[in-house]
């Protein structure tokens, strides 16, 4: 048995690498832009979409199904004390 089967870890990313990939990229087009584009008009316009991308982060950070689930209560042995 792995190490994830025997704590029944998840088989998904870990969020906070999501998250840096997703922060990573925003950041990324953001700057192409302004260096495309500069102006005061663009980094208005880059403030306000950087604005709206956080708060569509946190908003769906919140809403999150495993946030919304309360933890499970079933208690196991782990393997390490068998």
């Amino acid at each position: 048995m792995t190490v994830r089967e025997d704590y029944d870890l998840p088989e998904r990313t870990p969020s906070p690498i999501r998250v840096y990939f997703v922060m990573a990229a925003v950041l990324i087009v953001a700057f192409a832009v302004w260096l495309i584009v500069p102006g005061a008009i663009t980094v208005a316009i880059l403030a306000v979409v950087l604005l709206g991308v956080v708060g569509f982060g946190v908003f769906k950070a919140m809403s999150m199904r495993r946030l919304q689930e309360p933890p499970g209560r079933t208690p196991q042995v782990p393997p390490s004390a068998r």
